[in-house]
């Protein structure tokens, strides 16, 4: 890994850690960022913990979790294959038990983007992306939402070429 991904890493970890001082008022609590680094890492215990506490958290509490998990994480875990498999598994075990909580499945970050595109954007397995789009459709998400940028997941999906993503939103 050279110098420029790791300033990129670090930044990207700052940023995330930076948003993570959101205030109260959606029922997020302050100072969440490392938690949502941790989870988006893919660490199984500190998404566990959250999660036998989520029975009182919001519907946007847990969708802030739910976008950690699905975000993109760039950082390579020290290069080891075997590593990368357990994060990815991890992260998609995360989503699953944050998905049955009570969440928002409408919910947007403050750069506009919604669970569905934080899905379609995820690097994880696309079969298994594709199963997270058919539940979150299935619990009633808004699939025209845009983000910041004005792209929907369906035109997300159709930039990046994805066609079973494509063939599960173009149904909706």
């Amino acid at each position: 890994m050279n110098i420029c991904h790791k300033i990129l890493i670090f930044l990207i970890a700052l940023f995330v850690i930076s948003c993570g001082a959101i205030s109260a008022e959606n029922g997020i609590e302050r100072f969440s960022g490392q938690k949502c680094f941790q989870i988006n890492s893919g660490n199984l215990k500190v998404a566990q913990e959250y999660i036998n506490e989520a029975v009182n958290k919001s519907p946007a509490a847990n969708s802030f979790y739910l976008e950690c998990a699905l975000m993109v994480y760039i950082g390579e875990p020290n290069g080891k294959a075997s590593e990368y498999n357990e994060r990815r598994q991890a992260k998609q075990k995360i989503v699953e038990l944050l998905l049955q909580q009570r969440i928002d499945v409408n919910y947007k970050s403050e750069y506009s983007e919604t669970l569905l595109i934080a899905a379609v954007n995820s690097y994880l397995d696309s079969k298994w992306r594709v199963g997270v789009i058919r539940e979150l459709i299935a619990m009633g998400v808004d699939i025209g939402k845009k983000n910041e940028h004005g792209f929907t997941a369906l035109d997300l999906a159709k930039q990046r070429g994805d066609k079973d993503i494509i063939k599960s939103l173009s149904g909706h």
